[in-house]
């Protein structure tokens, strides 16, 4: 018992004593940096596109807007949380920004993930058809983004519109970024000239947990640098355009993505780096290396 009045300079070995009402075991408790106080660290909730208000899932109306969870993370007291982004739907592409007023330096992690537990059902989804290119997500931001259950598809960012920049048709990983892939991400059907699944300039990390089971392994499928206009001379990277640093690690699957230059499923212009059962594999890589760039082959991961 702590007793009324008394000093106390430390209350992390306390916040055990703080009970929650609520049964929800996806909510935290965390000492603020001086060690003084206790908050509750929520999930925040992400609703569909098409609800339009109300009561839905049992949330009684306490979703909110993309927007309005980024603003919310902004504003938190304590950067040095992880907060998670549960989205319940389908909801328009969006952007993390990164640099002044943004969400740099404002928590110590961030997680995405769908709030559903069939496969597929959560989706982040670009237009497909603007005429200034539409990349499904953009990632610019330096706090590092986790993403788990959630299809990325819809993105369209091509030379059909005559874009100057095409790179990124569902992702678009920005240079100070630092994402990971994980259980159950999907991204599919997205187009770009450069990078039609994901474009990566900063760090990315591909993963997952199981060898045969896509709702727990990052799966990158039917991606394209399809260009109706006819020019194709850049058209690299079906599945990933590599130009920072990236991870490819666990159990990740690339499958029927299409690159009508180089690349079906990785071009490599950057760092990269397999793992296998926790060992690095130069050898492999470099002879992935050649296959990728040159031979244009769709490569299934089996780590």
């Amino acid at each position: 018992m702590i007793k009324r009045n008394s000093s106390l300079s430390d209350i992390t070995n306390y916040k055990g004593r703080f009970v929650l009402n609520s049964e929800d075991s996806k909510w935290n408790k965390e000492v603020y940096s001086n060690k003084k106080k206790v908050c509750i660290n929520a999930p925040i909730y992400v609703k569909a596109d098409n609800q339009v208000s109300g009561t839905k899932n049992g949330l009684s109306g306490n979703e909110v807007s993309i927007s309005r969870a980024k603003t919310l993370i902004k504003e938190s007291k304590i950067t040095t949380l992880n907060h998670e982004i549960i989205i319940d739907g389908e909801i328009s592409g969006f952007t993390l920004e990164g640099g002044n007023n943004s969400l740099d330096g404002k928590a110590a992690g961030i997680t995405i993930k769908g709030k559903s537990s069939t496969y597929g059902t959560d989706k982040i989804k670009g237009s497909g058809t603007a005429a200034d290119g539409n990349v499904a997500l953009v990632i610019k931001t330096s706090v590092p983004v986790t993403l788990q259950n959630i299809t990325i598809t819809g993105g369209n960012n091509s030379y059909t519109y005559n874009i100057s920049n095409t790179m990124g048709g569902g992702i678009n990983v920005g240079s100070s970024a630092d994402v990971t892939l994980s259980d159950g991400v999907l991204i599919t059907g997205n187009y770009a000239s450069t990078g039609a699944g994901v474009f990566n300039a900063g760090k990315l990390t591909v993963t997952g947990s199981s060898f045969s089971d896509d709702s727990v392994r990052c799966v990158i499928y039917n991606n394209d640098t399809n260009n109706t206009a006819g020019d194709n001379s850049g058209a690299r990277g079906g599945g990933i355009y590599n130009a920072g640093t990236l991870f490819i690690q666990g159990h990740a699957k690339f499958l029927s993505n299409y690159a009508h230059k180089f690349g079906g499923a990785i071009y490599q212009a950057g760092n990269l780096y397999l793992s296998f059962r926790g060992k690095s594999v130069n050898r492999i890589m470099i002879f992935m290396f050649v296959l990728i760039k040159l031979l244009r082959l769709q490569i299934y991961f089996q780590l």
